[in-house]
């Protein structure tokens, strides 16, 4: 079990609701929780698809996870039943139609199954925390070579902008990363708005992950969803599934889980938005670790590619936050992340 540098808002043994629990961070999220000493209630489509998880993490103990269905996020009251005894929450779960479709087919979707989740929570006297994972995208627009500074007050207006004036000029996958930038912008900053005008009885913290790369638990099962498939395309070659991306930042899936869990517990983090940037990278760098990690193996010829200049004021404070959340290390580095990655496929 990590150990803490404070004492934690939540008593160890707290129930937890995971929404999302099955995707690749939140299955982090519900690792890292078991570790501290939380029990672990998570919220799936389908149970039967994802029991694995139960087995996965039964040396927790018996009664320390358990999965419930929530068929549709986006329903009035879906959590209603699932929030009942939680001490915290951790909201995870998306719309996941934004592939590619005009903003108003996902946005008000999104936006409402935030609104919900939060309403239950405020209906709920035992949730004392809720911590929103919101995206780098509700923040930046990345681009190669331009120097940028965001900060806590920073949204990706611009790319909510250029989405609803389309008139056909955005196609294929920026469509579909357009859609869902919208989704996340719009979605945090009504969490942000219901939490100022309603004053629920709970801390609200809002977390900013970059793309992730770290361990898989179960491949067959999860498959290589977002950040885990770019690099797995990036291995193996496949240019039309990764090379769109521009540079950007990463973050190790399991330190944007903890950066979560700080949300949750940490007696100083109150009405934040955490940057879970670790540092940046472009391909090549993912290319370089992959050449030393498979001399053997052949890979793609550098790209010309640039650099990400951007600038986060709170970079540190996460930083310092994962120490104290018993990370002495702080970020891990992007070799590290990759190691536990290709494990998965390679």
């Amino acid at each position: 079990m990590p150990e803490l540098s404070f004492t934690p808002v939540l008593p160890k043994g707290s129930l937890v609701l995971v929404s999302g629990a099955n995707s690749m961070l939140g299955s982090h999220v519900v690792k890292q929780l078991l570790e501290y000493g939380y029990k672990v209630r998570g919220t799936v489509r389908d149970v039967e698809k994802n029991a694995w998880m139960v087995d996965f993490f039964k040396s927790y103990g018996e009664e320390s996870f358990e999965l419930v269905r929530v068929l549709d996020i986006a329903v009035a009251g879906a959590f209603d039943d699932a929030i009942q005894g939680c001490a915290g929450v951790i909201h995870l779960a998306m719309v996941t139609n934004w592939a590619p479709n005009h903003p108003d087919d996902v946005v008000p979707l999104a936006v409402a199954a935030t609104l919900g989740f939060l309403k239950s929570a405020a209906d709920t006297p035992s949730v004392k925390r809720f911590v929103h994972c919101s995206s780098s995208a509700a923040a930046r627009r990345p681009t190669a070579n331009v120097r940028r500074v965001i900060d806590s007050d920073t949204y990706n207006d611009e790319t909510v902008q250029a989405i609803y004036a389309d008139k056909g000029e955005i196609q294929g996958l920026d469509k579909a990363f357009a859609v869902y930038t919208a989704s996340k912008v719009q979605s945090e900053k009504a969490a942000w708005k219901f939490v100022e005008e309603n004053k629920p009885p709970f801390v609200f913290n809002t977390v900013l992950p970059e793309l992730c790369f770290g361990e898989i638990f179960n491949a067959e099962k999860q498959g290589f969803p977002s950040s885990a498939g770019f690099a797995k395309a990036c291995f193996e070659g496949d240019l039309n599934s990764f090379a769109f991306l521009p540079p950007q930042q990463y973050v190790n899936t399991e330190d944007a889980a903890v950066t979560h869990i700080a949300g949750l517990i940490h007696p100083d983090v109150t009405s934040e938005r955490l940057f879970a940037f670790a540092e940046p990278f472009n391909w090549n760098d993912v290319l370089a670790v992959y050449r030393k990690l498979f001399p053997s193996n052949k890979f793609l010829d550098d790209m010309d590619l640039g650099k990400d200049l951007l600038e986060i004021k709170g970079h540190d404070r996460v930083d310092r936050l994962l120490k104290e959340m018993g990370r002495p290390k702080g970020f891990r580095k992007l070799e590290e992340s990759l190691t536990q990655l290709t494990k998965a496929f390679a």
